[in-house]
């Protein structure tokens, strides 16, 4: 995953998923997932963030 496996900041992140706009995939991402994307990098998962993932 691009999120967790490259030295891209968030907002380049968000461009290489199709994303114009960096708050866009935030609020995406946070929508989906329950979390931001810093904090998913970062590591800070709750139990409902990994259900949701693994869902998909």
């Amino acid at each position: 995953m691009v999120l967790v496996k490259s030295d891209l900041n968030i907002a380049e992140v968000g461009l290489e998923c199709g994303y114009d706009n960096a708050s866009h995939f935030s609020t995406a991402f946070k929508k989906q997932f329950g979390l931001r994307p810093l904090d998913f990098r970062r590591g800070k998962l709750s139990m409902s963030s990994i259900s949701k993932m693994l869902d998909m």
